[in-house]
């Protein structure tokens, strides 16, 4: 069995599209990859070693979501209605919301299955923009409102876009070593943070984004082989990544009114470090 990278077009990308029901059975775990299952149990051990096949697989699943969900036409409305009135309403919220969490999953696809273990540039930088949208009309920052919705309406001019399109329909595939190494810097990152007391918001920041790509890498997995063990991963991280992110959403409201907060050092709070620990112990040894 060959471990190197493998390149993959979009005829290859494209081949045996996944039934319907498995796109949406994924899309109803990644809505849900932050909240509380108090019934979730860790299993008692997972493996970091797989085939390049399935690795491929993951990828073409999370990059079948994407395409079948980025409306550029409907997104280019919610955006002329946050040029207009600075915010969205419920349901344009909850559209909006959708949209992102999509392209969030597809770039955590690029950076847990690709080579380069990366964000493709553009991609990425849709998805950020998209992210600061969000946190401004939630914060009610109308000026940062404009701003954002002018940029991303520049991002997915005709020119982006097609760009963006190239950046989806060819991949490096990782080998599965390298895919090893990767989980396991994952691990070494989480522990590092639970060795610590104190952490700042960045550092914060960055490691709840190892949570979310576990997450990622979790939901996607029990959805083209579904077990317990791993819908009980799936869940089990997403519990870790819900806590984060409310403690997230609250740095950012702080920051938004104090930018050194940002750097300052805070207390870890006991239930994510609890979980994080527990979390490490059914991780194989780096």
């Amino acid at each position: 069995m060959t471990d190197a990278p493998r390149a993959l077009d979009r005829a290859a990308l494209d081949a045996g599209p996944f039934p319907i029901a498995q796109c949406d059975a994924l899309f109803a775990a990644v809505l849900i990859d932050d909240e509380l299952d108090a019934d979730a149990r860790l299993p008692a051990e997972i493996r970091f070693d797989y085939a390049q096949d399935e690795l491929a697989a993951c990828f073409r699943i999370c990059r079948q979501l994407w395409y079948s969900g980025f409306d550029r036409d409907g997104l280019g409305q919610l955006i002329a209605r946050l040029v207009r009135d600075r915010d969205l309403d419920a349901a344009d919220r909850l559209r909006f919301k959708h949209i992102r969490a999509k392209f969030k999953h597809f770039r955590y696809a690029h950076a847990l299955y690709g080579a380069p273990h990366a964000y493709p540039r553009l991609l990425n930088r849709v998805t950020v923009t998209m992210g600061h949208l969000q946190d401004a009309y939630r914060n009610k920052r109308r000026g940062t409102v404009l701003r954002e919705a002018y940029i991303l309406r520049l991002l997915l001019a005709r020119l982006p876009l097609a760009r963006l399109y190239r950046e989806a329909d060819r991949l490096l595939l990782t080998s599965p070593s390298a895919f090893r190494a990767l989980l396991e810097k994952d691990v070494r990152s989480l522990a590092a943070l639970v060795a610590d007391d104190m952490v700042t918001g960045h550092r914060f920041h960055v490691t709840r984004k190892v949570i979310g790509r576990q997450v990622s890498f979790w939901d996607t997995l029990r959805t083209i082989e579904p077990t317990q063990d791993r819908y009980d991963m799936s869940r089990s991280l997403s519990a870790i990544n819900g806590l984060m992110g409310d403690l997230h959403d609250q740095l950012v409201e702080r920051r938004a009114v104090d930018r050194a907060s940002y750097g300052r050092s805070f207390v870890l709070p006991a239930e994510i470090k609890a979980r994080i620990k527990a979390l490490l112990e059914v991780y194989p040894s780096p």
